[in-house]
């Protein structure tokens, strides 16, 4: 009885982690570069810039997030909100 509650756990932790956003993005096999971040940025996806930057150089958020903030004043992108305070 215990070896059969034990696999269905396991398989319900498998069938929720498949399901999971996280679980296919760490395994897209989508394999990005820099530029792809740059682009990101570009296009407002800053979340996904964070994600694939943390994927390239596996930092953590806070450094990540840091280093996206470097990356958009040396490619001189602005965000949309901060734009509004610069008056």
């Amino acid at each position: 009885m215990k070896l059969v509650i034990t696999i269905v756990v396991i398989f319900a932790a498998l069938y929720i982690l498949a399901r999971s956003n996280r679980w296919r993005h760490l395994h897209s096999g989508k394999t990005f570069t820099d530029e792809d971040v740059v682009d990101m940025l570009r296009d407002g996806r800053n979340i996904s810039a964070i994600r694939a930057y943390r994927q390239i150089h596996g930092v953590g958020i806070r450094e990540a997030k840091e280093s996206i903030e470097r990356m958009k004043k040396a490619a001189g992108i602005r965000d949309p909100a901060s734009e509004g305070e610069e008056q």
